[in-house]
């Protein structure tokens, strides 16, 4: 239930759109009993990834740069790391993550910050694959705490990138 109110952002409208979506896909049967599936599987309804969507691209340039990290790396994150990777002050990146948190892309845990699931993080990511990014900047790369990313987050920098010498390497 926590997670279909984040999805939808608490607005019982969407909920209801979202729960009859689910109904029609077979996710939840008509006694609203749900089947074998968790809610890191959830499809977003397509209207639902519209409005995400839509949202991602409102975003100033400091939540933006935020939320592209936060999407990229799949672990619960601290401001400070994110400040490193954002070239942002703490303050900066506390302000922007509240504002996240609020219209439900990320979620946080004892200080810690993470995509509110595992779809937002993908509507992102494609966002940033579209539209560019900072992620997939020059700029992002040069930054010390790049190097420090894991081996894995490097190369998802890369492939969005479609920078083969980098990948080859």
């Amino acid at each position: 239930v926590q997670e279909l109110l984040r999805l939808t952002n608490g607005n019982i409208r969407s909920l209801m759109y979202t729960l009859k979506y689910y109904e029609e896909q077979g996710i939840i049967n008509t006694s609203g009993e749900l089947e074998e599936v968790t809610y890191r599987y959830f499809p977003i309804p397509p209207s639902s990834e519209i409005r995400f969507d839509k949202t991602i691209r409102e975003l100033s340039d400091e939540e933006r740069k935020v939320i592209e990290i936060v999407a990229l790396i799949p672990e619960e994150l601290s401001p400070a790391f994110i400040s490193t990777l954002a070239q942002l002050e703490v303050s900066q990146v506390l302000d922007a993550l509240e504002k996240l948190r609020d219209i439900g892309l990320v979620t946080e845990r004892s200080l810690n910050y993470s995509v509110a699931n595992n779809k937002v993080s993908d509507i992102i990511i494609n966002s940033v694959y579209s539209n560019g990014g900072y992620i997939i900047s020059e700029t992002f790369l040069r930054q010390p705490g790049f190097a420090s990313l894991p081996f894995i987050t490097k190369l998802k920098v890369f492939e969005l990138r479609k920078d083969r010498e980098r990948i080859e390497e």
